[in-house]
This record gives structure tokens, C-alpha cells and sequence, in this order.
């Protein structure tokens, strides 16, 4: 895991991606407490998921490997607000590399 503290100021908007390896199957969630690990402050997190042909969402992550995943920040209150991206990996305990890249705006 790699966490990433970035503060997005009132009125914005932000786009975070994470792009894995293309051997490794990419985890990005949010955090607004750097030390809750258990996920209980868990903002949002960029959990795509593929549908079956009868058109139902299967459950969990299903992106292919080396798929980016996304999530957009946007803070609609009058002060800075701190998040934590945690950058994250399938299978556990790979050391493949990734890029993070942070833009301003809604994700398309």
C-alpha cells in the first residue's frame, strides 16, 4: 500500500487515477483519517465493476488487470478538507509499479 495525503480546497473538484502494472489488478480508495486502516473512514473508492450478459453487476473488483481505477473528490463545503489516497494491489504483497495522477475536475 502507498498512501498519498492531498487537500482539496472549497468549491473544487478533483480527479484521482491510479494505473497499475499491466500484471496487476489496481485498488484506489479515500480515506479522511490517516490513521483508520480498519476502513471505517472510508470516503468513497474506485470500484468498477464488469456485468454479466444478463446485464447484473458482479460483486467486487473485476477490472483487468492494468485497468486504472478512478474517483472523483469534491468538496462542496466553506474550508480545505485533507484525503488520504490509498494506492493498493492485487495480489497481495506485489511490489509492481504504478503511476498516480491527480487533475483538476469530475473524472470523465
Amino acid at each position: 500500500e502507498v498512501l498519498y495525503q492531498i487537500e482539496v480546497d472549497p468549491g473544487d473538484s478533483i480527479c484521482a487515477t491510479y494505473t497499475p502494472a499491466a500484471t496487476i489488478d489496481g485498488v484506489l480508495y479515500v480515506l479522511d483519517d490517516c490513521e483508520d486502516f480498519a476502513g471505517s473512514a472510508c470516503v468513497t473508492g474506485a470500484v468498477p465493476r464488469l456485468r454479466d450478459p444478463d446485464g447484473v453487476p458482479d460483486s467486487g473488483d473485476e477490472t483487468p488487470n492494468g485497468a486504472p481505477e478512478e474517483v472523483t473528490l469534491t468538496n462542496a463545503t466553506a474550508n480545505p478538507i485533507v484525503y488520504y489516497l490509498v494506492l493498493d494491489q492485487k495480489p497481495r504483497y506485489s511490489c509492481a509499479s504504478g503511476a498516480l495522477s491527480i487533475t483538476d475536475g469530475v473524472c470523465p
